[in-house]
């Protein structure tokens, strides 16, 4: 953003690209737990004596063991195409129903003013919007990921 922009006068175009790179930040760090995590839920399903995993941290030592560092990061591009759209989204519509709310209310600060109730109200209703629109995509990416914990 450039100095002296007014966040409120941001186009919804830079809203969503800003989203998606916080989404691709967050996504590159955790996704080594996302995958691990997928992997044991995956794996907990089998007899006790069939299991491959004791837990997270098991888990991610035995796939660098066997598969290299680089394992920890199978998925990561359908990851990515779930996390771009869903994080950018969420982000765009929460700062629009801040700002739609704070119209409403009279609040001309960008939805500073607005109570607990208003930021609640934003940040469900973006959530919900988000996830609505990308859910589909996320389920593809964890049947991938459970597709590839077979291979």
């Amino acid at each position: 953003m450039a100095r002296g922009t007014d966040p409120q006068a941001l186009p919804v175009a830079s809203k969503l690209v800003a989203g998606s790179c916080s989404g691709v930040t967050m996504t590159l760090v955790t996704y080594p737990l996302d995958l691990a995590r997928t992997r044991v839920t995956s794996d907990m399903a089998a007899l006790q004596s069939e299991r491959n995993f004791l837990g997270l941290s098991d888990c991610l030592k035995q796939t660098v063991r066997t598969e290299g560092a680089a394992a920890l990061y199978k998925g990561l591009i359908p990851s990515l195409g779930s996390i771009i759209p869903y994080v950018g989204i969420g982000f765009t519509a929460y700062d629009e129903i801040k700002l739609m709310l704070a119209s409403r209310g009279g609040h001309d600060n960008g939805g500073g003013g607005l109570g607990f109730a208003g930021r609640l109200a934003a940040g469900a209703g973006s959530g919900v919007f988000a996830q609505s629109i990308t859910y589909p995509i996320d389920t593809v990416r964890r049947r991938m990921q459970v597709r590839w914990t077979a291979g």
